[in-house]
């Protein structure tokens, strides 16, 4: 009888990015309606505020969001409008995050912080606005939607 020895190869896997990479993952554009393929609204820039939102071939679909902190009007979203005496300054934005089913920025001046795109609920889903509703009373207290939002969904839920 013969001694036959096998040689073992290890083999080798690459490790996965860890998720702090996925998360920094940006896409050259990023989805903001998207309804179907005929109706879609996308951002190809790197600031939610840099350029104006457009459709997927590139025409110019112009979505403006502002917000105002204690007088001051800020911009969220879209360029400086045009036909306005005053510019309306951007909020500072910190980050943007694309998952599958969502775009979420994130807007921070160092006082006030701002995520923009964070609550997709199904139409129905009254629990689901009632968990949101209850999360943002938490951070705000005093917000005068999420109590609406809060006492129509529990008793809707009731």
């Amino acid at each position: 009888m013969r001694n036959q020895s096998k040689t073992i190869r290890p083999t080798f896997f690459e490790p996965l990015e860890s998720r702090t990479y996925l998360a920094a993952f940006r896409p050259p554009s990023v989805p903001l309606v998207v309804n179907n393929p005929f109706l879609s609204v996308w951002s190809n820039a790197n600031n939610l505020t840099d350029d104006v939102t457009r459709q997927w071939t590139g025409a110019q679909q112009p979505l403006i969001s502002l917000i105002k902190i204690d007088g001051q009007t800020y911009r969220l979203m879209g360029a400086q409008p045009a036909g306005l005496n005053v510019s309306i300054a951007a909020f500072p934005q910190i980050g943007v995050q694309v998952t599958p089913t969502r775009s979420i920025y994130d807007f921070d001046n160092g006082d006030v912080h701002v995520r923009l795109g964070r609550l997709l609920l199904r139409r129905d889903d009254r629990a689901g606005a009632l968990r949101e509703a209850r999360a943002a009373l938490r951070v705000q207290p005093k917000s005068l939607a999420a109590t609406e939002i809060a006492a129509s969904a529990s008793g809707a839920a009731r």
